[in-house]
């Protein structure tokens, strides 16, 4: 009787399916293969690997802070919150750039 009256139960996922479980264990088998098989790290092919996705973090993040900004501009809807959104935008703009180049 007490299914008919809540029909859409809320499903527990098991331990090993939860994100913060699965980092924590790699965080865990990382740190043992780095005690016990250091060598293992001093292959080519983890070079390659590392250094593969560093290119591709590099790639992926300039698009992602573009439509991020876009979104929120789209978003808005009055006029005047647009334009100060641009203005500081700028500002940023301009003072990175100028630290970059001190």
């Amino acid at each position: 009787m007490n299914d008919q009256l809540h029909p859409m139960k809320s499903a527990t996922k098991p331990l090993y399916a939860s994100l913060y479980f699965q980092v924590i264990v790699a965080i865990v088998l990382g740190v043992l293969v780095g005690i016990y098989a250091p060598d293992l790290a001093k292959n080519d092919w983890i070079k390659a690997l590392g250094d593969g996705f560093v290119k591709l973090i590099k790639m992926v993040i300039a698009p992602i802070i573009f439509f991020t900004v876009v979104s929120g501009i789209s978003h808005i809807s009055d006029a005047i919150k647009v334009g100060r959104v641009v203005k500081s935008e700028n500002f940023c703009k301009f003072a990175s750039a100028r630290l970059m180049t001190a």
